[in-house]
């Protein structure tokens, strides 16, 4: 606990507000991002963080990608790192059910990048909801240091 008081502790009135009203706003922020890690690691939450990783990497490759002129060349590199994305939440400790990843491993041998990312844009929001408790949590904890 005592890395999160010292990430997370020390949050400005105005983003805390911002934090505690909805988990997009605390995704929306890297700072955001970091101090919600802290707290889910401090709590030893280690499948939430391994979650919150999977959701920054799909809306990583989702923004890379999306409304950009797709070449034969970005459509391989794009196949590729979704079979990475597939990859890290089988091996790590990401909640999606067995749908959710064989979809996520279909995707990446398809050859349609609007299906590809679709289908990341499915998983990035299962993440987000997977979340959502978790950030009540989060929202208490920066609620309580508040006071202290």
């Amino acid at each position: 606990m005592a890395g999160c008081v010292r990430k997370c502790g020390s949050v400005s009135p105005e983003s805390r507000k911002r934090y505690t009203e909805s988990l997009a706003n605390v995704l929306a922020s890297s700072d955001g991002q970091e101090r919600f890690r802290s707290f889910l690691e401090s709590r030893g939450f280690v499948g939430d963080a391994d979650t919150l990783t999977f959701w920054a990497l799909c809306n990583k490759l989702i923004n890379r990608h999306h409304g950009a002129n797709i070449t034969a060349y970005r459509l391989r590199k794009l196949k590729m790192k979704t079979k990475r994305v597939a990859e890290f939440a089988e091996e790590q400790d990401v909640n999606l059910d067995a749908g959710e990843l064989e979809r996520l491993h279909s995707a990446a041998d398809c050859d349609d990048a609007a299906s590809i990312l679709g289908t990341l844009e499915d998983a990035r929001q299962s993440a987000f909801n997977l979340l959502g408790d978790k950030h009540s949590l989060f929202c208490v904890h920066l609620l309580k240091s508040r006071k202290t």
